[in-house]
Formats: C-alpha cells, sequence, structure tokens
C-alpha cells in the first residue's frame, strides 16, 4: 500500500478548499479561469466518507470525484489529496501542486506543462498522453504509473520514482532524471534523446527499440534491461553497469565507454563507427580506458577480432596521448617538459615518430635560446 501521507495531514484537510474544488465540478469548461487556491482540500473517498452518495460529482463506477476538464491553470494545490479523482484532459498547467496525491487519478490527456508537483505522489495514475513537459517532477512517486504516449520533455525527475511505469512511446527529450528509479519500467519505443539519466537505476527495464541518442547514463545500472534495436548513438556509458545485457542490435557510434561494467556485455566492435566517444572528443586518456573496458570485454566474449582491435586503438590513444602532452608542453614554451614527454614517449613505445623528432629539435633550440 504506498504511503499517501501529504504536507495538510499534519495540520489536517481544508474543508473551505474542498468544498470550493467540488463546486467546479459542475463548471462549464470553455474559457480560462482566475487562479484559485486549493491547498489541502481533500477529495478522497475517504474524506468525503457518506457525502459521496447520490453526489452529482462522485462517479461511483470509478470511485472517485468527476472533475473532467476541469480548469486549474496556475491554481494552487499544495497538501492536496485528489487520490481517484478524474482529472481527464484538465488544464493544470503552470498549477502549485507540490506534496499533492493523486493516487490512482485520473489524468489522459491532461495538461501539466510547468506544474510543480516535487514530492508528489501518484501511484497507479492513468496519464497516457498527458503532457508534463517543464513539469517540476524532483522526488516524485510514480510507481505503476501508466504513462503511455505522456510528454516529458524538458521536464526535471531528479530523484523520482518511475518503477514499474509503463512509459510505451513516451518522450522524455532532454529530461533531468538523475538517481531516478526506473526499475522494470517499460520506455519501449521512448524518446529519451538527449537526457540525463546519470546515476540512475533502469534494472530490467524495457527499451526496445528507444532512441537514447546522447543520453547521459554515467553510473547508471542497466541490469537484466532490454535493449533490443535501441539507439544509443553518442551516449555517455561511462561508469554504467550492464554486465550480460544484449547490444547487438543496438547503433553505438560514438558512444564513452571509461569506467563501464561490461562483463559479457554483447556487441561487436564493427557497431562503434571505428573510434569511441571519448576519442572523438580528443580525450585520449579516457578513450584509452575506454578501449581497456572494451577489450577486457570482447575477451571474456571470446571475440578475439574485437579484442585484438581494441588492443591497438588503447596503444594508438597512447601515443596520442603523449603527443597532446608534448604540444601543450610546446605551447607552454616548456622545453624541459617537453624533453621529458618525448623521452616518455620513446621509452613507452620504443620508437621516434618524425613528428616527435622534428618537435625534439624545436625544443633543443627553444632551451638554447633561453639559456644564452
Amino acid at each position: 500500500m504506498p504511503n499517501l501521507k501529504h504536507p495538510a495531514d499534519s495540520a489536517g484537510s481544508s474543508p473551505a478548499a474542498t468544498e470550493a474544488l467540488l463546486s467546479l465540478a459542475d463548471a462549464p469548461a470553455s474559457g480560462p479561469a482566475p487562479p484559485a487556491a486549493f491547498d489541502g482540500a481533500d477529495l478522497s473517498a475517504a474524506g468525503l466518507g457518506s457525502r459521496v452518495h447520490g453526489a452529482s460529482w462522485w462517479d461511483a463506477k470509478r470511485g472517485g470525484v468527476r472533475l473532467k476538464a476541469c480548469r486549474l491553470a496556475e491554481a494552487s494545490l499544495r497538501g492536496a489529496n485528489l487520490s481517484g479523482v478524474d482529472l481527464a484532459g484538465a488544464d493544470l498547467s503552470k498549477a502549485s501542486c507540490s506534496g499533492v496525491v493523486m493516487h490512482g487519478a485520473r489524468l489522459e490527456e491532461a495538461n501539466l506543462r510547468g506544474a510543480d508537483l516535487i514530492g508528489s505522489v501518484l501511484t497507479g495514475v492513468d496519464a497516457g498522453e498527458a503532457d508534463f513537459t517543464e513539469a517540476l517532477l524532483e522526488d516524485v512517486n510514480l510507481k505503476a504509473a501508466r504513462l503511455r504516449f505522456a510528454d516529458f520533455t524538458d521536464a526535471i525527475m531528479d530523484g523520482a520514482d518511475v518503477s514499474g511505469a509503463d512509459l510505451w512511446g513516451a518522450k522524455l527529450l532532454r529530461v533531468e532524471a538523475q538517481r531516478a528509479n526506473f526499475r522494470g519500467a517499460r520506455l519501449d519505443e521512448a524518446q529519451l534523446n538527449d537526457a540525463d539519466l546519470a546515476s540512475a537505476d533502469l534494472t530490467g527495464a524495457s527499451l526496445r527499440r528507444a532512441n537514447l541518442s546522447g543520453v547521459r547514463l554515467r553510473g547508471s545500472v542497466l541490469r537484466d534491461a532490454v535493449l533490443d534495436g535501441a539507439s544509443l548513438d553518442g551516449a555517455d556509458l561511462s561508469g554504467a553497469v550492464l554486465p550480460h545485457v544484449a547490444l547487438t542490435s543496438c547503433t553505438l557510434r560514438g558512444v564513452r565507454f571509461a569506467g563501464a561494467w561490461l562483463e559479457r556485455t554483447r556487441m561487436h566492435a564493427h557497431q562503434l563507427g571505428g573510434a569511441i566517444g571519448e576519442e572523438e572528443a580528443g580525450d585520449f586518456d579516457a578513450a584509452r580506458e575506454g578501449y581497456i573496458v572494451l577489450e577486457q570485454n570482447f575477451r571474456t566474449l571470446g571475440s578475439a577480432d574485437d579484442a585484438s582491435w581494441a588492443f591497438r586503438r588503447r596503444r594508438r590513444m597512447g601515443k596520442r596521448l603523449h603527443l597532446q602532452r608534448a604540444r601543450s608542453a610546446f605551447k607552454e614554451r616548456n622545453a624541459w617538459g617537453a624533453l621529458r614527454v618525448v623521452g616518455q614517449f620513446e621509452k613507452r613505445f620504443g620508437i621516434c615518430s618524425q613528428l616527435v623528432q622534428e618537435f625534439s629539435l624545436s625544443w633543443l633550440t627553444l632551451l638554447f635560446r633561453s639559456e644564452t
């Protein structure tokens, strides 16, 4: 049983706010309504008690108050209990709903653009095609919510609990959902382009054919996640945990892997497009670490050719890293530092390329001029 307590519990519900909100049940739905305050209103079945019998605003079949298509834009509903209320098609845009309880409420096609729902309880809500664009959903409880095709574009969902929710086809473009709990959630064909899911828990989540292009999954957990046909181009999997996950049908161009846990994670070198994200960004130190991760994973899979490819890329990153440091020292006119890097390069790789030789002459010339 979910925890349905909210801030109003300590001070009790507001009878005046309850009556004012119930009066909207029979109000015309056309035209804008002025902002109003309904803080602490209690429209739950338990809160209304015997009043529900025969009431025009009560839906006996669903067991909730009828507020369908209600106009509540910019209204204040802080700490209200709207459990079971029918708010399908309602306008709650920019409403202040922090701490509200909407357990089992109906929100299909409701407009919650820019609404403040921080710390709210929306467990088991029916919110298919609802608009949560730019909504504040930090620490919100959306367990087992039905959110098919809902729009969360640019919403803030840090610390949200979306475990077991159905987000099939939902839009989560650029959503901020760090440390969010998506365990067992269904995100098939969802759009998560450029979303920030750092340190999120996606254990057992279904992400079939989901668009995860550019998504940030640093330190996230994807154990037992299903990613068949997902697009991960440009994704950041640095420090992510995804052992035994199948990625063979995913697109993986430009993905970052430094520090990731890839134990028997099924994938192929050709899916990476020739280079991982760290290398493309010129971060050769992190790229070297990423190729180590890939080499070890390919070896656990018994893919000798792919492991050999990762090994060669790792060696190349080491060379590029030393040359990068040499160039940096040259730009800083640090002759001794540049010569030190050249020495390390030759010692590590046993060669001295023509470029390094030319740099060596430049360093010596610079050193001679600085001391005369």
